[in-house]
């Protein structure tokens, strides 16, 4: 997987408000949040897919997106992407967390800094 470069301020300064928007540079920047989750014991896919049927629900309804969750099998622990419409505030991705944290099957959440959605790798946090 090719990993794509941030543009140097130089090329920033020197393109159009179009190109911005198209690169996603500038204004345009959109960023996410990464969460690491470790569950108390492992899941299984049942359990697992009703507490992923929650998560969701709850991404929707605040206005989000989630760009990845789950893994294989066993579930013990995940990581997540969220995005937001335009790009994620740090209230945002606090709520997340707080979520997450409520959950009784959720022992431990971790959360990365936001990072900018189109040219930072995806790490895992946890």
């Amino acid at each position: 997987m090719t990993t794509l470069r941030q543009p140097s301020q130089r090329r920033l300064h020197n393109t159009n408000n179009r190109q911005r928007k198209k690169l996603h540079l500038g204004d345009y920047k959109q960023l996410r949040g990464d969460v690491s989750v470790r569950f108390k014991q492992v899941l299984d896919s049942a359990a697992f897919e009703a507490m992923l049927g929650a998560w969701i629900e709850w991404v929707e309804t605040n206005g989000l997106y989630l760009a990845c969750f789950g893994g294989g099998q066993p579930f013990a622990t995940t990581d997540a992407m969220l995005i937001g419409e335009t790009s994620l505030t740090q209230e945002q991705l606090d709520a997340a967390v707080t979520w997450l944290k409520g959950r009784p099957e959720v022992a431990e959440v971790t959360q990365a800094v936001l990072r900018d959605a189109t040219y930072d790798e995806f790490k895992s946090v946890g």
